[in-house]
């Protein structure tokens, strides 16, 4: 039975994992974060996006090919 014990006692003072859990949960906040994000400013996301696509293709018509 002490044996069982001193297991047990060594297992609960092992901290060696902790690091890496509180990375996961800091990881895992920022993401939700993100999300939250994404979905409150859905809208100006999109309309910043078409207005990025329609310059860049204004631009693209104004580049004239190389003379040969």
């Amino acid at each position: 039975m002490d044996a069982i014990r001193n297991a047990l006692a060594e297992f609960l003072a092992d901290d060696s994992g902790q690091g890496t859990v509180e990375y996961i949960l800091i990881i895992a906040m920022i993401v939700i974060a993100i999300m939250v994000a994404l979905a409150l400013f859905r809208n100006q996301i999109k309309s910043l996006i078409s207005k990025v696509i329609s310059w860049i293709n204004a631009e693209q018509g104004k580049i004239q090919p190389a003379a040969s």
